[in-house]
Protein backbone atom coordinates (compact mmCIF):
# COMPACT_ATOMS: atom_id res chain seq x y z
CA UNK A 1 0.00 0.00 0.00
CA UNK A 2 2.80 2.59 0.99
CA UNK A 3 4.79 1.48 -2.10
CA UNK A 4 1.40 2.37 -4.54
CA UNK A 5 1.23 5.65 -2.92
CA UNK A 6 5.06 6.67 -3.13
CA UNK A 7 4.68 5.81 -6.82
CA UNK A 8 1.07 8.18 -7.09
CA UNK A 9 3.04 10.89 -5.58
CA UNK A 10 6.11 10.54 -7.70
CA UNK A 11 3.53 10.61 -10.94
CA UNK A 12 1.93 13.37 -9.58
CA UNK A 13 5.04 15.29 -8.71
CA UNK A 14 5.56 15.26 -12.18
CA UNK A 15 3.09 17.70 -13.27
CA UNK A 16 5.43 19.95 -11.99
CA UNK A 17 7.15 20.07 -14.71
CA UNK A 18 3.92 21.18 -17.08
CA UNK A 19 3.70 24.62 -14.66
CA UNK A 20 3.97 27.96 -16.90
CA UNK A 21 7.63 28.72 -16.21
CA UNK A 22 8.59 25.29 -17.96
CA UNK A 23 6.43 26.30 -21.17
CA UNK A 24 9.43 27.96 -22.80
CA UNK A 25 10.80 24.29 -22.38
CA UNK A 26 8.32 22.33 -24.18
CA UNK A 27 7.72 24.85 -26.93
CA UNK A 28 11.57 24.43 -27.77
CA UNK A 29 11.00 20.47 -27.76
CA UNK A 30 8.66 20.83 -30.57
CA UNK A 31 10.42 23.20 -32.86
CA UNK A 32 10.80 21.52 -36.32
CA UNK A 33 7.91 18.88 -35.54
CA UNK A 34 4.56 19.04 -36.36
CA UNK A 35 1.56 18.30 -33.84
CA UNK A 36 -1.63 15.97 -35.00
CA UNK A 37 -4.29 16.94 -32.34
CA UNK A 38 -7.36 14.45 -32.68
CA UNK A 39 -11.14 15.63 -31.24
CA UNK A 40 -13.69 14.13 -31.42
CA UNK A 41 -16.78 15.19 -30.09
CA UNK A 42 -16.91 19.14 -29.42
CA UNK A 43 -20.44 20.12 -26.87
CA UNK A 44 -21.16 21.25 -23.51
CA UNK A 45 -21.35 17.97 -21.20
CA UNK A 46 -24.96 17.00 -20.71
CA UNK A 47 -26.56 17.92 -23.49
CA UNK A 48 -26.79 14.76 -25.09
CA UNK A 49 -25.74 12.31 -22.12
CA UNK A 50 -26.50 9.07 -23.69
CA UNK A 51 -23.34 9.66 -26.27
CA UNK A 52 -21.38 11.45 -23.15
CA UNK A 53 -22.30 8.19 -20.90
CA UNK A 54 -20.81 5.93 -23.52
CA UNK A 55 -18.91 7.33 -26.07
CA UNK A 56 -16.49 9.57 -24.58
CA UNK A 57 -17.10 12.96 -22.94
CA UNK A 58 -16.82 15.87 -24.66
CA UNK A 59 -14.72 19.39 -24.98
CA UNK A 60 -17.09 21.83 -24.03
CA UNK A 61 -15.76 24.55 -26.72
CA UNK A 62 -14.39 27.14 -24.54
CA UNK A 63 -12.48 24.62 -23.62
CA UNK A 64 -10.93 23.89 -27.47
CA UNK A 65 -10.77 27.74 -27.95
CA UNK A 66 -8.43 28.18 -24.82
CA UNK A 67 -6.22 25.16 -25.87
CA UNK A 68 -5.89 26.62 -29.43
CA UNK A 69 -5.04 29.92 -27.93
CA UNK A 70 -2.78 29.04 -26.01
CA UNK A 71 -0.89 27.32 -29.10
CA UNK A 72 -1.57 30.46 -30.99
CA UNK A 73 0.35 32.62 -28.57
CA UNK A 74 3.41 29.72 -28.17
CA UNK A 75 3.65 30.54 -32.24
CA UNK A 76 1.94 27.75 -33.49
CA UNK A 77 2.01 27.42 -37.30
CA UNK A 78 -1.69 25.42 -37.89
CA UNK A 79 -1.43 23.56 -41.04
CA UNK A 80 -3.29 20.70 -42.49
CA UNK A 81 -2.10 17.08 -44.04
CA UNK A 82 -2.74 18.93 -47.55
CA UNK A 83 0.47 21.40 -46.72
CA UNK A 84 2.37 18.57 -45.63
CA UNK A 85 1.53 16.81 -49.08
CA UNK A 86 2.54 19.93 -51.05
CA UNK A 87 6.17 20.17 -48.95
CA UNK A 88 5.64 22.72 -46.12
CA UNK A 89 6.86 21.85 -42.85
CA UNK A 90 7.76 24.05 -40.10
CA UNK A 91 11.24 25.58 -40.08
CA UNK A 92 13.70 24.59 -37.18
CA UNK A 93 12.70 27.96 -35.00
CA UNK A 94 9.35 27.13 -35.58
CA UNK A 95 6.49 24.29 -34.95
CA UNK A 96 3.82 22.78 -36.61
CA UNK A 97 -0.20 22.05 -35.14
CA UNK A 98 -2.77 20.16 -36.81
CA UNK A 99 -6.14 20.30 -35.68
CA UNK A 100 -8.48 17.36 -36.25
CA UNK A 101 -11.66 15.86 -35.62
CA UNK A 102 -12.86 12.39 -36.17
CA UNK A 103 -16.40 11.20 -37.00
CA UNK A 104 -17.91 15.13 -37.20
CA UNK A 105 -21.15 14.77 -35.27
CA UNK A 106 -23.65 17.66 -35.25
CA UNK A 107 -21.39 19.50 -32.82
CA UNK A 108 -18.97 19.16 -35.23
CA UNK A 109 -20.69 22.13 -37.01
CA UNK A 110 -22.47 23.76 -34.49
CA UNK A 111 -20.14 24.06 -31.99
CA UNK A 112 -16.42 23.09 -33.10
CA UNK A 113 -16.28 25.49 -36.59
CA UNK A 114 -17.13 28.26 -34.62
CA UNK A 115 -14.12 27.95 -32.33
CA UNK A 116 -12.06 27.64 -35.84
CA UNK A 117 -13.11 30.53 -37.10
CA UNK A 118 -12.83 32.80 -34.39
CA UNK A 119 -9.11 31.87 -34.31
CA UNK A 120 -8.79 31.99 -38.58
CA UNK A 121 -7.66 28.43 -37.66
CA UNK A 122 -7.71 25.21 -40.56
CA UNK A 123 -9.13 22.39 -39.44
CA UNK A 124 -9.02 18.82 -41.00
CA UNK A 125 -12.15 16.82 -40.95
CA UNK A 126 -12.39 12.86 -40.96
CA UNK A 127 -16.30 12.91 -41.72
CA UNK A 128 -17.98 9.48 -41.53
CA UNK A 129 -20.42 9.81 -44.44
CA UNK A 130 -22.97 7.69 -42.72
CA UNK A 131 -23.89 9.73 -40.44
CA UNK A 132 -24.81 12.74 -43.15
CA UNK A 133 -28.51 12.77 -43.10
CA UNK A 134 -29.04 9.96 -41.71
CA UNK A 135 -32.27 8.88 -40.62
CA UNK A 136 -31.75 7.11 -37.50
CA UNK A 137 -28.92 6.03 -35.64
CA UNK A 138 -25.93 4.35 -36.68
CA UNK A 139 -25.17 0.85 -34.78
CA UNK A 140 -23.04 1.86 -32.39
CA UNK A 141 -25.27 5.06 -31.34
CA UNK A 142 -28.18 3.11 -31.13
CA UNK A 143 -26.32 0.96 -28.66
CA UNK A 144 -25.61 3.32 -26.48
CA UNK A 145 -29.22 4.51 -26.46
CA UNK A 146 -30.42 1.68 -25.52
CA UNK A 147 -28.23 0.86 -22.57
CA UNK A 148 -28.88 4.13 -21.76
CA UNK A 149 -32.13 3.92 -21.35
CA UNK A 150 -33.66 2.03 -18.26
CA UNK A 151 -36.10 -0.13 -19.78
CA UNK A 152 -34.12 -0.48 -22.95
CA UNK A 153 -31.50 -1.69 -21.22
CA UNK A 154 -32.95 -4.39 -18.97
CA UNK A 155 -34.53 -6.28 -22.48
CA UNK A 156 -31.03 -5.53 -24.22
CA UNK A 157 -29.18 -7.30 -21.24
CA UNK A 158 -31.61 -10.09 -20.96
CA UNK A 159 -31.94 -10.71 -24.80
CA UNK A 160 -28.12 -10.33 -24.89
CA UNK A 161 -27.86 -13.21 -21.87
CA UNK A 162 -30.28 -15.38 -24.15
CA UNK A 163 -28.67 -15.28 -27.31
CA UNK A 164 -24.73 -14.46 -26.86
CA UNK A 165 -23.17 -16.83 -24.74
CA UNK A 166 -20.28 -15.16 -24.40
CA UNK A 167 -22.17 -12.33 -22.57
CA UNK A 168 -23.29 -14.10 -20.03
CA UNK A 169 -22.86 -11.98 -16.89
CA UNK A 170 -21.85 -8.90 -18.33
CA UNK A 171 -24.09 -5.78 -17.29
CA UNK A 172 -24.11 -2.18 -17.82
CA UNK A 173 -21.00 -0.59 -19.34
CA UNK A 174 -19.04 -3.73 -19.25
CA UNK A 175 -21.99 -5.31 -21.76
CA UNK A 176 -21.80 -2.29 -23.79
CA UNK A 177 -18.01 -2.34 -24.47
CA UNK A 178 -18.42 -6.17 -25.29
CA UNK A 179 -21.14 -5.64 -27.79
CA UNK A 180 -19.53 -2.92 -29.67
CA UNK A 181 -16.09 -4.71 -29.61
CA UNK A 182 -16.45 -8.53 -29.50
CA UNK A 183 -19.47 -9.12 -31.22
CA UNK A 184 -20.49 -9.21 -35.34
CA UNK A 185 -22.07 -5.69 -35.63
CA UNK A 186 -25.21 -7.61 -37.90
CA UNK A 187 -25.72 -9.69 -34.51
CA UNK A 188 -25.82 -6.47 -32.01
CA UNK A 189 -28.19 -4.55 -34.60
CA UNK A 190 -30.24 -7.50 -35.01
CA UNK A 191 -30.14 -7.51 -30.68
CA UNK A 192 -31.49 -3.81 -31.16
CA UNK A 193 -34.24 -4.36 -33.16
CA UNK A 194 -35.49 -7.34 -31.23
CA UNK A 195 -35.16 -5.37 -27.83
CA UNK A 196 -37.07 -2.29 -29.29
CA UNK A 197 -39.78 -4.55 -30.34
CA UNK A 198 -39.92 -6.73 -26.82
CA UNK A 199 -40.18 -3.57 -25.12
CA UNK A 200 -42.85 -1.75 -27.23
CA UNK A 201 -40.37 1.11 -28.12
CA UNK A 202 -41.12 3.40 -31.06
CA UNK A 203 -38.21 4.57 -33.43
CA UNK A 204 -35.57 6.31 -31.43
CA UNK A 205 -36.37 9.96 -30.32
CA UNK A 206 -36.07 12.92 -33.36
CA UNK A 207 -34.32 14.45 -30.78
CA UNK A 208 -31.58 11.97 -30.27
CA UNK A 209 -31.21 11.46 -33.97
CA UNK A 210 -30.63 15.19 -34.94
CA UNK A 211 -28.15 15.41 -31.63
CA UNK A 212 -25.32 13.03 -32.96
CA UNK A 213 -26.11 13.01 -37.20
CA UNK A 214 -25.55 16.58 -39.33
CA UNK A 215 -27.39 17.43 -42.12
CA UNK A 216 -25.14 17.95 -45.60
CA UNK A 217 -25.80 21.56 -46.06
CA UNK A 218 -22.99 22.02 -43.39
CA UNK A 219 -21.22 19.05 -44.09
CA UNK A 220 -20.78 20.69 -47.86
CA UNK A 221 -19.12 24.03 -46.75
CA UNK A 222 -16.18 21.71 -45.72
CA UNK A 223 -13.88 20.78 -48.37
CA UNK A 224 -12.48 17.05 -46.95
CA UNK A 225 -9.76 16.66 -45.97
CA UNK A 226 -8.91 21.17 -45.48
CA UNK A 227 -10.93 23.52 -44.79
CA UNK A 228 -10.74 27.47 -44.32
CA UNK A 229 -12.92 29.46 -42.75
CA UNK A 230 -14.29 32.37 -44.96
CA UNK A 231 -15.90 34.55 -41.77
CA UNK A 232 -15.13 35.49 -38.09
CA UNK A 233 -17.77 35.74 -35.95
CA UNK A 234 -18.59 38.42 -34.19
CA UNK A 235 -18.55 36.83 -30.49
CA UNK A 236 -16.23 34.11 -29.20
CA UNK A 237 -17.84 30.60 -28.41
CA UNK A 238 -18.67 29.86 -25.10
Amino acid sequence: MAAQLLHRLANRAKDALFLPPFDPYWRRRLNGKVLCLLYHRVDHPGRVPFLDRFGGPPIPPGTLLNELSFLKMQGAHFLTFSDLRHGYFPRRNQFGVIVSFDDCLRDMYTSATGVLEWLDIRGVLFQSTALIDAPSLIWEHSLYWHAHDPELSQVLEALAHERLPASRGLVGDALVAHLRQAEPMAAVEDLLAEATARAGAGPTPSTATRAATPNSAPATTCRWPRWMPNRSPSTPPD
